[in-house]
């Protein structure tokens, strides 16, 4: 009974498959007889004038906007920091190597990395930078680690150096002390590049 059945499956399978691939083929010729043919088209060249009417193309690399590099050393402000923070000195962020070759240094860019400088350097043990948003983690020393959610925000071109002038910070974020995976501060920190 199960033989007839299974048979019996295989058959309508192959007879259904069979009036599908008809069909279609059967379709395709009658809208083959039924349109008119394709018309093939020549070949045109044209010739571009020889008198340079046509604007010169502004560069790729030019219409680009600048990408944002993330990479320096930055200050934590230290008017507005807890004492569980007060013994950090700053904040490291490697996006480049800068190897010598060939008698001058080049640029490479590298996969970030970075430290927080405490008396002990916590390195980055997790880093993402993604446009002008950052995250990380540094490595567990002696029992304290540290977590950073922030961004770089955008400001408008300064013009020239002011002495008197308050800049704004170059990061911000919720910086978070750990110890032993517990957190036990968290402040909303402002860096600063290059130490001003």
């Amino acid at each position: 009974m199960k033989t007839i059945l299974r048979l019996f499956y295989a058959s309508a399978f192959v007879l259904t498959f069979v009036v599908g691939v008809t069909a279609v083929a059967g379709t395709r010729f009658a809208l083959s007889l039924l349109l008119p043919p394709k018309t093939e088209m020549a070949e045109q060249v044209v010739v571009a004038p020889a008198n340079d009417d046509f604007p010169a193309e502004p560069s790729l690399v030019d219409t680009q906007p600048g990408i944002f590099d993330a990479g320096g050393v930055y200050y934590l402000e230290t008017e507005k920091v807890l004492k569980a923070f007060a013994d950090i000195e700053g904040l490291v962020i490697e996006t480049h190597e800068y190897p010598h070759e060939d008698g001058k240094y080049v640029e490479r860019p590298i996969v970030p990395t970075g430290k927080i400088l405490v008396g002990d350097q916590f390195k980055f043990q997790a880093v993402t930078i993604s446009d002008r948003d950052i995250t990380f983690e540094t490595r567990e020393v002696k029992g304290v680690s540290y977590k950073f959610v922030g961004y770089f925000p955008k400001y408008p071109e300064f013009g020239e150096y002011c002495d008197g002038c308050e800049y704004p910070p170059e990061l911000k974020g919720v910086l978070t002390k750990l110890k032993n995976g517990k957190v036990v501060a968290e402040i909303h920190a402002e860096f600063y590049a290059g130490g001003c």
